[in-house]
């Protein structure tokens, strides 16, 4: 919708705004789990629930638990597929 807006010439800055709180809310995940395992997620094996292909779709790409699993890395989780 904002691609289309914009298109239209219309600069729809309330859908912008709730995309960038659903972008920051992925990103408290990540926070929210470091604080429940003793100030960071270093080392830690975290088993991801939910992981779920984007609505009405059978592609990945963009799924915010992708982002999420990505972050854990960053910050140092272990990585163990099963």
């Amino acid at each position: 919708m904002i691609a289309i807006s914009t298109k239209a010439g219309y600069d729809f800055s309330l859908l912008k705004a709730v995309e960038e709180i659903n972008k920051q809310a992925v990103y408290g995940i990540v926070k929210k789990a470091g604080k429940l395992l003793d100030g960071n997620v270093k080392g830690k094996t975290i088993g991801i629930l939910g992981l779920s292909f984007k609505p009405d779709t059978d592609d990945m790409r963009d799924a915010p638990a992708i982002t999420v699993i990505n972050n854990l890395l960053q910050e140092g989780a272990v990585n163990k597929s099963i």
